[in-house]
């Protein structure tokens, strides 16, 4: 990807700012101003910093014929963190393989690499080393029950989470929490 902001200038009066357009390439790049120095709001110029291997921290790529669409899109990152809140839920490290799989597949020999997250639900110390050894797997994402997209099998009762929660600290397994109270989404924006 690459992002570039054109320079600015100074009119005297006010500073107009154009706004980004994107390219897409092999690698992200980022043409950002810089004041320089001069009365008013001073000229601006650019600098750039390209980032050879970005990495999505939060992608929802589905299953089936949304998956193989939206895949292709996101090619161009090196990885991506994978949110398990599918139908049914990543839940077991098998699912997860599985999963990571398809998404391999549907990468069509794309070098990029799905860091996998499983649904989380209450589980005990063997469990959550098994995951914990699995090959790719990130962590667990913890959602509220029914707060967002498929996620009526989520934690309704957090106290209920505690013993998991306590056991997954002392593994050093990463939690993910998906952050949304009730109410309408769009309204936080």
């Amino acid at each position: 990807m690459h992002y570039k902001e054109p320079q600015v200038k100074d009119n005297h009066a006010t500073c107009q700012k154009n706004s980004f357009f994107i390219l897409l390439q092999n690698e992200a790049t980022f043409l950002k101003p810089r004041l320089k120095s001069g009365a008013g709001c001073g000229r601006m110029r650019g600098m750039e910093i390209t980032l050879n291997a970005p990495l999505d921290m939060h992608l929802h790529l589905r299953d089936g014929y949304m998956l193989n669409l939206t895949a292709p899109l996101s090619a161009d990152f090196a990885g991506a963190v994978i949110m398990p809140n599918l139908v049914p839920p990543v839940t077991t490290p098998e699912m997860m393989q599985a999963y990571a799989g398809r998404i391999t597949q549907a990468m069509d020999g794309a070098a990029f690499t799905p860091y996998m997250t499983l649904f989380f639900t209450a589980r005990g110390e063997k469990e959550l080393l098994a995951a914990r050894e699995t090959p790719g797997f990130f962590g667990f994402k913890l959602y509220p029950a029914g707060i967002t997209t498929n996620s009526e099998g989520g934690v309704s009762d957090i106290d209920q989470a505690d013993k998991t929660l306590r056991i997954m600290e002392e593994l050093g397994i990463p939690l993910l929490v998906h952050g949304e109270s009730h109410g309408f989404v769009m309204d936080r924006e």
